[in-house]
């Protein structure tokens, strides 16, 4: 029965050529979604690693290209309760990361398995916190992966007396590892807003003020760069010159042609609670220079703007800059998504979440108030090589969901090299479907929905799928409160 669905979706999906050619279902299997974890990994070799926890219990499936599993490796040397998981696929080997708590202390840990998911040696130990009677950390902790995999590292951050305060752990593939500690000048209304892995072992912290007004616009922003020299830590503090304009949040990318190059973007209004007007972009050096940052305030194209004339102002206000695509003659593709929160009581008491807080809430009494997630458009913008805009477009989506943290919402981005493939739900009162959107360089698009609705098929995660090769995503499909399977579509 599997193989009649997958040759149908495939004569489905040939006729829109660009989009998703083959798609491969594993069985469903059981997964408490409200209490249960699970990790896309990828491909260790000819298997693909999918990681997950079964009433207390952690495993590690691995699958063929058509995904039928081939194998369940449970991991006994696991804590009952882990947090915090990464799982990464090495050639024929995989890391694991993760966390769990004993009493108050929180320990961080890493594991190697071979490519039949077997611990090579003993888990060892990163780092560990205590938290306090709340459960609260003063001190952040973040897994982080270079864009190659050949490091990964275990960040440790607080902003406390004027100064950024780091411990940093640097994971090889062997498990073999260098510490760095230590303190730079930072402001207290300060915050880390991302971290970047280089392969040579350079972190690269994207830290914001976004406590300077009422709508968390950004007025002050740098980047931090700390990295070993000499045997001491070096760190560089490259501030970015903002006008004083204001940013709806910034985002970075590696330059991976140029390993001391970053491309950053955002949007900019002219006051901290006005409406963005356009884009602020271009590139960093991280090795010191007379000119480190190269910046552009670019204005919107007046023609996109009239397409959002009369439409929600706080939906235009919330995009932020998802990612960058760096083109090879150096110039770069921009996509955003608009999203935000609204918590709102209720006049009786009741809220009926729908099929879409399923998992995550539902009907019930507990609360007079809900909180509703909103989801808009894709916004994609193409640059050259000199920051002009050479064209833009849009995916028009509307996703609505209520007490589920936004989980079926929003999107993933596949870059395929020549293709920019969005896959996202199309969220209607009683189903939803699986759209592919597909945008080719010239900025044409192709839209297509893929799935049938959710009585059929159940609910896709999109926002919670992972590439895992040129032109291959996993995606999960919770089946019920009790079931998830995961899909490989082929593009």
């Amino acid at each position: 029965m599997k193989r009649i669905v997958a040759l149908c979706l495939w004569m489905i999906c040939s006729c829109i050529g660009t989009q998703a050619q083959t798609i491969f279902y594993s069985n469903p299997q059981d997964f408490n979604v409200a209490k249960d974890l699970f990790e896309i990994g990828g491909w260790a070799g000819d298997r693909l690693a999918i990681f997950y926890t079964q009433k207390n219990e952690s495993y590690i499936d691995l699958y063929d290209e058509q995904m039928n599993r081939k194998a369940i490796v449970s991991l006994s040397f696991m804590p009952d309760k882990p947090k915090q998981i990464t799982l990464i696929p090495t050639d024929n080997k995989l890391i694991l990361l993760y966390s769990s708590m004993t009493g108050s202390t929180e320990h961080f840990y890493a594991a190697l398995l071979d490519g039949q998911a077997k611990l090579i040696g003993k888990p060892k130990m990163l780092d560990e916190q205590q938290q306090n009677f709340f459960g609260v950390s003063k001190i952040r902790y973040q897994f982080v992966t270079s864009e190659n995999r050949q490091r990964m590292a275990l960040v440790a951050y607080q902003v406390r007396d004027n100064k950024l305060q780091y411990h940093i752990i640097l994971i090889d593939q062997n498990l073999g590892t260098q510490s760095l500690s230590g303190k730079a000048e930072c402001k207290n209304n300060m915050d880390v807003e991302q971290i970047l892995l280089q392969d040579n072992g350079t972190v690269v912290l994207n830290v914001s003020d976004l406590s300077s007004s009422r709508d968390q616009s950004v007025s002050t922003g740098s980047v931090y760069t700390i990295r070993k020299s000499e045997g001491r830590n070096e760190v560089t503090i490259i501030p970015f010159e903002l006008d004083k304009l204001f940013l709806s949040g910034l985002f970075l990318k590696e330059d991976m042609t140029r390993g001391d190059q970053l491309y950053f973007a955002g949007f900019f209004k002219g006051s901290s609670n006005g409406v963005i007007e356009g884009t602020y972009m271009g590139t960093l050096a991280l090795q010191n220079g007379n000119t480190p940052v190269r910046g552009n305030f670019i204005p919107f194209d007046t023609s996109m703007l009239r397409n959002y004339k009369g439409r929600d102002r706080r939906l235009l206000n919330e995009y932020r800059v998802k990612d960058i695509v760096i083109k090879n003659d150096g110039g770069c593709i921009l996509t955003a998504e608009a999203s935000y929160s609204v918590t709102r009581s209720s006049n009786n008491g009741m809220y009926n979440g729908g099929f879409y807080s399923m998992g995550f809430g539902g009907m019930g009494m507990a609360s007079t108030s809900y909180t509703e997630y909103n989801y808009g458009d894709i916004l994609i913008m193409d640059f050259s090589n000199t920051f002009n805009t050479n064209w833009f477009n849009a995916i028009s989506k509307y996703q609505r969901t209520i007490d589920d943290y936004g989980t079926y919402s929003s999107y993933n981005m596949l870059n395929s090299g020549a293709q920019l493939v969005f896959t996202y739900n199309d969220i209607q009162r009683n189903s939803t479907k699986l759209q592919v959107s597909a945008l080719d360089m010239a900025g044409n698009l192709q839209e297509k929905d893929i799935a049938a609705t959710m009585k059929g098929n159940g609910i896709w995660l999109p926002k919670m799928s992972v590439q895992t090769d040129n032109k291959e995503l996993v995606i999960p499909v919770v089946k019920s409160n009790k079931k998830i399977a995961f899909a490989r579509l082929i593009y």
